[in-house]
């Protein structure tokens, strides 16, 4: 009981930031930013908490998520009071087709049964454990920072990503679970279909959206990795929501969706180091494009201080309390390698194309390319040249770093790594032009019937 209200006061506190950002109005998307906001905004709060000196109990986590929920209430107080759920107008509403309801049947079912699946078995992969075990040691000791693994034992070296992930898992803990830390992955699966789908809805088709919402959620690695206990999903779920709420950004120059996309591009950085590399990537991009456009200043100023306050002070706790320095992982030498870069790009078609591992998913992108190509569609550039920066990073990243057997590392962690990828390709796939229209054709066609 305690652990379903401990989440339900999470989500709460969630759906109060979304407040925040009233262009925020797709219900669906107010879901699921309020899962992404609500549990990384929580547990960065304790997680200063913590290093300021509080120890973690379980009345310590209700006293901070209920200080936190009141401060919310306060500052929203006057939206809180006019707030209402719209009455719809039943005329406006269009009849949802036999195909919008047998996607959404089919996506409740895969979701329906990797919530079931982690609710009922216990966490199981080796990496997994390592961060399940993290999220125990917290509990444990009330604190981040475990003393036990000072000694750098072999099996802790996941002690070099920053510790947000697991202290989200230890929630679980703190409120009574046994072995249900994996729910909160199911959290983070879910919202990042909801947020893709919605921010898909704002310039397609419904079935259109539902449709890349589907490929997404069958992409079979990541749905794999929907029931596990690592890091590369909730990552993944960030920085890619991030990223397209910059590319909305740029389409309808708001600044609520710069400092969203801020939020939650900042928010990556606690989960994985490896996002820090496109938090600044974005940032150099949304700073372009303010100096182009010679305005919005102020907007890219609060931008970058969400994204280098958020992402930068778990690397600097990493650096200060860890004593954990990623300086010896890297080798800038070897990127003159060019035979060394050759077999990384091999090894890196072998993990993007096949089927097996992330669907038809990257086909479908070069298909998108070479339509846009053809059509010359300059509204998705943007987004282009964003996911193009990202390959470029992720490619130098891999090049430059310091592994014995280069298979393993691409067949492995390059291949997680491309969950980044999977929602950015996918979203610009379906917001090409010629895809759309075969959509609203279909649904046209349908409604007429």
């Amino acid at each position: 009981m305690i652990l379903i209200v401990g989440f339900l006061l999470v989500f709460l506190l969630g759906f109060l930031l979304v407040l925040f950002f009233p262009v925020v109005t797709r219900r669906t998307e107010q879901v699921g930013l309020a899962l992404l906001l609500g549990i990384g905004g929580y547990t960065t709060v304790l997680f200063y908490a913590n290093w300021l000196g509080m120890k973690l109990t379980r009345g310590t986590t209700f006293l901070i998520l209920i200080l936190l929920i009141g401060l919310c209430i306060a500052l929203q107080w006057k939206t809180i009071r006019a707030f209402g759920w719209p009455k719809p107008d039943l005329r406006k509403i269009k009849r949802p087709t036999l195909a919008e309801i047998a996607l959404v049947l089919v996506l409740v079912f895969l979701v329906g049964a990797i919530t079931a699946k982690n609710l009922y078995w216990p966490v199981f992969a080796n990496d997994a454990h390592s961060y399940d075990g993290r999220a125990k040691f917290m509990v444990h000791e009330g604190d981040i920072h475990i003393k036990l693994l000072d000694s750098g034992i072999s099996g802790a070296s996941n002690l070099t990503y920053p510790p947000n992930f697991p202290l989200a898992l230890s929630l679980s803990y703190f409120w009574g679970a046994t072995h249900q830390s994996k729910i909160v992955i199911t959290f983070y699966f879910i919202a990042l279909l909801l947020v893709f789908y919605s921010q898909l809805a704002r310039y397609v088709s419904r079935l259109n959206a539902l449709i890349f919402t589907f490929l997404l959620t069958i992409s079979p690695e990541l749905y794999c990795h929907a029931a596990l206990g690592l890091t590369n999903l909730p990552a993944a779920a960030y920085l890619s929501a991030g990223t397209l709420y910059l590319f909305i950004w740029r389409k309808e120059q708001n600044r609520l969706y710069l400092l969203l996309a801020g939020a939650l591009i900042g928010l990556s950085g606690g989960i994985r180091a490896d996002a820090l590399f496109f938090a600044l990537v974005s940032l150099a991009v949304a700073a372009l494009w303010t100096v182009s456009k010679k305005k919005h200043f102020k907007d890219i100023a609060f931008y970058a201080l969400f994204v280098l306050v958020l992402s930068l002070s778990w690397q600097l706790y990493l650096r200060v309390n860890l004593h954990v320095s990623s300086e010896q992982a890297f080798d800038v030498s070897q990127l003159s390698d060019m035979s060394r870069l050759k077999k990384m790009l091999r090894f890196a078609w072998l993990v993007a194309f096949p089927s097996g591992y992330h669907g038809w998913t990257f086909y479908i992108f070069a298909a998108a390319l070479l339509i846009n190509l053809f059509t010359r569609a300059k509204e998705l550039r943007p987004l282009l040249l964003l996911i193009g920066l990202y390959i470029a990073s992720i490619l130098v990243i891999y090049d430059a770093a310091n592994f014995d057997v280069m298979r393993n590392m691409m067949m492995h962690s390059f291949k997680r790594m491309l969950f980044y990828f999977l929602p950015l390709v996918l979203y610009y796939s379906a917001m090409t032009r010629g895809v759309d229209a075969c959509f609203r054709k279909v649904m046209a066609f349908q409604n007429r019937g």
